[in-house]
């Protein structure tokens, strides 16, 4: 899996925004099986959803 969080501005104290995106890949071929992109404003309430293991293997197709 490959991951990148990025903070906005960079260095705050208590930052605006976060970006994170990540990329899944099937070990055995490198086929990308799934693929997220989010940036986050720093306000009460929100939430992240993220996708589970299980439903990755279940609606992607990715590798046991």
């Amino acid at each position: 899996m490959d991951y990148k969080i990025d903070v906005y501005p960079p260095g705050a104290v208590r930052p605006d925004a976060f970006r994170s995106s990540y990329v899944v890949r099937d070990p055995k071929t490198g086929k990308v099986v799934y693929k997220n992109d989010r940036k986050l404003k720093n306000r009460a309430g929100q939430a992240f959803k993220r996708i589970t293991w299980r439903d990755m293997q279940d609606n992607f197709g990715a590798v046991k």
